[in-house]
């Protein structure tokens, strides 16, 4: 076999689409079988024939930039993702490379087709899904940013919730202060009135048993001011910023505010569990409101229990546990429980056991909510017939200060 035959083997069974026009005549000399099957014409066909007849005419419902025209075969270079419309109209994409030649003084185009149809349509498919994902990503964005205004919302629902369940023990817990100021305010006019040398050192010591009962007034009604109200953040300050709470003065504030309710109601609450120097990262609000929520919750499920037993007294219990990582909190109560069928589904937005008129099902769901936006957890632990115990986990605070001192 000599070069000639060789090179005609080569020409004839190379993969890629090889076509070669005179550039003088408009006339094609040569195909092989890849290009015959690339465009759909057979060799007899297309070999003396104007290359015009390789224009690709398109559909008026497609629009291409580049078609595979004659002027392309004109220019010598690199050309992609040119579009050829088929003998049967099936629409593919190519890639051209065009050289020039001189063949018995006559200039030639000699061109190397590639089907990039496949690598091309799954680019554009993924360029399209890859669109989808930037819009869906954008509407889940709006979505997500709807959602937290609803939570928040919903979390200052829950607040004033909590606030009606506090009214009977602050009006017990500002009783008490108002009465002495009352008694001591009576006590100086009797004095300034009945007495023509009043001792002033008495009057002093009345006037400040005023002044501390009214403060003590003044603490418990800021207290609640602020617990009531949707605090305006500072500018770069985030409701998920952590801080340092003191879990003793969290605690100490949770139960000022129900011990007199709940003893109203023959219920007494006990914290236990070493809270010297404990402190949790989180913000002390949320977390008074977790708490009030289980305690209320603690204390209906005595209420229920009740009226089956008129003679169980009522207890609620808070266990602090210092751990590595979390500080753990357990609150449990002697109540009803919670029956097996229902615990998946108690912190569930909307899901209450409890009357209408009686409860909103926000308060569990918003205060797992709240455990998890500050890297914590709550959960129940154990429930029978005779009292529920409920887990909140929160980070230590002292483990984050131990990390600091460490990389200082």
């Amino acid at each position: 076999m000599g070069n000639k035959d060789l090179y005609r083997l080569f020409f004839e069974e190379s993969s890629d689409a090889l076509i070669a026009i005179s550039l003088e005549t408009k006339q094609v000399l040569a195909i092989n079988k890849s290009f015959s099957g690339l465009i759909g014409f057979e060799r007899d066909e297309l070999l003396g024939e104007s290359a015009n007849i390789l224009n690709s005419v398109f559909p008026e419902d497609q629009s291409h930039d580049r078609g595979l025209e004659l002027k392309i075969f004109e220019n010598p270079g690199y050309y992609n993702d040119i579009a050829i419309n088929t003998r049967d109209n099936e629409l593919k994409y190519v890639t051209v490379k065009v050289s020039h030649t001189l063949m018995a003084n006559k200039k030639i185009a000699l061109a190397v087709l590639s089907d990039d149809t496949e690598r091309l349509l799954l680019m554009r498919d993924l360029a399209t899904k890859h669109y989808s994902l930037e819009t869906a990503y954008v509407e889940l964005e709006k979505v997500h940013s709807e959602l937290q205004t609803t939570q928040n919302k919903m979390l200052q629902a829950s607040k004033l919730v909590a606030l009606g369940e506090l009214a009977a023990g602050v009006s017990h817990e500002l009783n008490q202060p108002l009465t002495g100021v009352r008694g001591f305010a009576q006590e100086i006019a009797d004095i300034v009135k009945n007495d023509a040398n009043p001792d002033k050192k008495l009057l002093a010591d009345l006037c400040n048993e005023i002044t501390t009962n009214s403060d003590k007034m003044a603490d418990l009604l800021s207290h609640l001011r602020s617990f009531a109200r949707e605090e305006k953040k500072n500018l770069g300050e985030n409701e998920n910023d952590k801080k340092v709470v003191p879990l003793n003065d969290t605690l100490k504030n949770v139960t000022k505010l129900l011990d007199k309710q709940l003893k109203s109601k023959n219920i007494n609450i006990d914290v236990r569990g070493d809270l010297e120097d404990t402190s949790v990262l989180a913000q002390a609000h949320p977390i008074e409101q977790i708490l009030i929520n289980l305690i209320a919750n603690g204390r209906d499920a005595i209420l229920d229990r009740r009226n089956s037993d008129e003679k169980l007294s009522g207890h609620i219990l808070i266990n602090v546990d210092k751990k590595a990582d979390f500080i753990e909190l357990r609150v449990s109560d002697n109540g009803c429980g919670v029956p097996k069928g229902i615990q998946e589904q108690i912190f569930n937005p909307f899901f209450t056991t409890k009357d209408p008129n009686k409860g909103m099902g926000l308060g569990l769901s918003l205060s797992f909510s709240i455990a998890h936006r500050f890297g914590g957890e709550l959960s129940l632990e154990s429930s029978s017939g005779s009292g529920s115990t409920f887990l909140l986990k929160l980070q230590n605070a002292q483990k984050q200060k131990k990390s600091e001192e460490v990389a200082a």
